[in-house]
């Protein structure tokens, strides 16, 4: 059944001017303009660390307790060690809900709107802020920051740390405590019990990780592709399975001269196993893209796993690359 298309001077009338104040509309969505937004994302950190390294107070106000999604609330607390390390204050909002969506630059520029700083906002979601430059405007929503600033809770880098979240993901209790040693038995731990507890341990992140993908593959299973909970499961599938390869490969395969394998053996046996050695990381990656290439070729590309496995073939090509890159090239202050 045809619809109406809800576009023309009704629904979008002329505008006239009503001030002087500069200011610009900036979109992102999956169609357009989606990609180059991603690499904002991922230089969000670095960017803000640099900043307070030249003197910029930096202050964040997030959700609190009071939050309809616990699992994203932990989720993003996992990333603000590099930022509260550096010197960024990040406060909790306590009285109620927070969902606001505002940047305020040096009292000059104001960008509000919808967009977040996640891959399903640049990937999935329809996004758009206003960005204002006027001093005036700045200044009001400033003093509307002050307002809910004087309702948050600070989080200290101590108080991030403490919660038994992080300790049990990061293994330890504090900054400045020693790791366990590998392979020590608590005490009153039995054995077969206690080689349980040390493989898990020893083993949460690959675990964790592929628990996910399988979850993710679960649910894709009873879902329709054209409803948003079916893509993001379809998108979910190939994002985690490349985390999945990327924890295991760069564990277990070595890439010379890259960042991202592991440590090259040192005892080689010929000029054949050095070079299968110094490259498995890349040879593995290659001929698993050309796999899903191959099957992606098959599929129709419109059909409920076609779409899947084109994502992974993006996935894999972006890890691959990532490989490739980082023996040749560099980036200032960063991780990897």
């Amino acid at each position: 059944m045809p619809g109406e298309v809800l576009h023309g001077p009704d629904y979008f009338p002329a505008l006239t001017p009503a001030g002087d104040t500069a200011a610009h509309l900036f979109a992102s969505s999956p169609a357009g303009g989606a990609e180059s937004m991603h690499p904002m994302y991922l230089l969000a950190i670095n960017t803000l660390t640099d900043a307070l390294k030249r003197g910029v107070r930096v202050r964040i106000i997030v959700p609190g307790q009071h939050m309809d999604a616990e699992t994203v609330r932990r989720a993003s607390r996992a990333g603000w060690g590099d930022l509260l390390a550096a010197g960024a204050e990040i406060y909790e909002y306590a009285p109620t809900m927070f969902h606001c969506k505002a940047l305020i630059v040096d009292g000059y520029l104001v960008s509000v709107g919808s967009t977040n700083f996640d891959t399903r906002s640049f990937r999935l979601n329809d996004e758009a802020n206003l960005n204002i430059y006027d001093r005036r405007f700045a200044a009001r929503m400033t003093a509307v920051f002050e307002t809910d600033l004087a309702h948050a809770r600070r989080i200290s880098h101590e108080a991030w740390w403490d919660p038994p979240v992080v300790r049990a993901s990061l293994g330890t209790r504090g900054p400045a405590a020693a790791r366990p040693v590998v392979g020590a038995r608590r005490p009153g731990m039995a054995g077969s019990r206690g080689r349980t507890h040390h493989f898990l341990h020893e083993h949460s992140l690959s675990l964790t990780a592929t628990g996910i993908l399988v979850l993710w593959t679960g649910l894709y299973l009873f879902s329709s592709p054209d409803t948003h909970l079916g893509s993001f499961f379809g998108n979910a599938i190939a994002d985690w399975a490349g985390v999945v390869v990327t924890v295991l490969a760069t564990k277990h395969l070595y890439e010379k001269g890259s960042t991202a394998g592991l440590r090259a053996p040192r005892h080689l046996l010929g000029p054949m196993v050095r070079f299968l050695r110094d490259h498995l990381l890349t040879l593995f990656l290659l001929l698993t893209g050309i796999g899903w290439a191959v099957v992606y070729a098959v599929l129709d590309s419109e059909s409920k796993w076609g779409q899947v496995v084109g994502n992974l073939v993006s996935e894999w090509t972006q890890i691959l690359a990532f490989a490739i890159m980082t023996k040749a090239l560099i980036e200032r202050d960063a991780r990897k």
